[in-house]
């Protein structure tokens, strides 16, 4: 009879730890379960489902990263999560001269032969995924041989510069970075047009920039947005706001080029107001602008973080020894969230402990029935 309780015990001890192992929580749905509706913070994004955005002029979005600040600018269907750098890279030109346009005497491909100042394309056309024969902008298509200045940049010498942690949580991901042509209207009306505009031509790599669409829906105030014309020669389409978003930053690129035109890029020209604007690519500090880059990657679907958020508390991450279960280059699927099990752990403890004893009553008594003798 000691025998069998020794046993029972030993079983006891084995089962409860390996059963209230808690599972790791995502970086998903760390983030999700503070969603809010109103005010600063983060929202389902209303235009892709299963995404999810932060709004607002400051929201408890920031995140450490390469041991630098970034702030989350959404959690995409696939569970990675979008980040922009706070601060701005050194001055970078989005694309030289000579290098695509018609100074590279055909080397860069048709698409800006005739330009003079740069190509606004973000990548090579066969580094696009689907890899299509021409890039397609108003009036203007044709062959991108090489990738922009900007790009190979970013994912050579400014990736090589990261952290090798850093490294490691990035996952190459799918930037839209089709052409922007926006009509008077609502800032609902626009984002609707802009996002089936960028989503035609897509480029798969580590780092990029925010698009148009991710700095319209950071704004809280959407209806007070308008499309005006300054008659300007080369900024045609202005889009002012009065704007409550944190991603407004005066004189930043992002990697949307300006519609019918093969060398004008989209830049945030005043971000006390919202104002967007236009230059050409290949202008640069030499020339005494200021170009201000801010690195975009996606972090891993697999990382757990810890933190709220706050710029004095930024989220941080802690990496998840699992592999991911995601293939990030493919079409992104629906995930299921499991609960974890670290809820449950004292009903679980509770109901094994339970178990366990009526069993060794029951086996007690059958036992000492079959033997009386073992009563003594």
């Amino acid at each position: 009879m000691k025998k069998l309780n020794i046993i029972l015990i030993t079983l006891l001890t084995i089962v409860i730890p390996s059963t209230v192992i808690a599972s790791q929580t995502n970086a998903k749905d760390y983030l999700v379960q503070n969603l809010v509706t109103e005010g600063e913070g983060l929202y389902e994004d209303s235009y892709i489902q299963g995404r999810y955005i932060y709004r607002g002029q400051n929201p408890d979005n920031y995140i450490e990263f390469n041991d630098e600040l970034w702030r989350v600018i959404s959690v995409e269907k696939d569970g990675t999560i979008k980040i922009i750098r706070t601060t701005s890279i050194d001055n970078q030109t989005f694309d030289e001269t000579n290098h695509r346009d018609k100074g590279s005497q055909g080397k860069g491909g048709t698409l800006c032969q005739n330009s003079t100042q740069g190509c606004n394309v973000w990548s090579a056309t066969s580094n696009m995924v689907g890899k299509p024969s021409e890039f397609e902008n108003g009036k203007y298509k044709g062959t991108v041989l090489f990738d922009s200045n900007l790009n190979i940049y970013l994912n050579n010498d400014y990736y090589n510069s990261l952290k090798q942690e850093a490294q490691n949580q990035i996952v190459s991901s799918n930037f839209n970075i089709g052409p922007a042509s926006w009509d008077a209207g609502n800032i609902d009306e626009v984002i609707k047009t802009q996002q089936a505009n960028e989503g035609k031509y897509v480029w798969n790599g580590n780092v990029g920039l925010m698009t148009l669409t991710d700095v319209l829906k950071a704004d809280l105030n959407a209806t007070s947005c308008t499309v005006t014309d300054p008659g300007l020669s080369y900024d045609q389409d202005r889009f002012s706001c009065q704007v409550n978003n944190y991603l407004n930053i005066d004189n930043s690129y992002i990697i949307t080029p300006k519609y019918d035109s093969e060398l004008l890029i989209q830049y945030i020209f005043s971000g006390e107001t919202g104002e967007f604007n236009d230059r050409p690519s290949n202008q640069n500090p030499n020339q005494g602008i200021t170009v201000e880059i801010y690195p975009v990657v996606y972090l891993n679907s697999n990382l757990e973080l810890t933190g709220s958020g706050t710029e004095n508390d930024p989220f941080k991450i802690k990496e998840n020894t699992e592999e991911a279960s995601i293939n990030q280059n493919d079409e992104p699927t629906e995930i299921v969230n499991v609960p974890s099990t670290s809820a449950y752990a004292p009903i679980i403890i509770l109901s094994i402990g339970i178990i366990c004893i009526v069993v060794s009553i029951l086996v007690t008594h059958f036992t000492l029935k079959k033997n009386p003798k073992n009563q003594k």
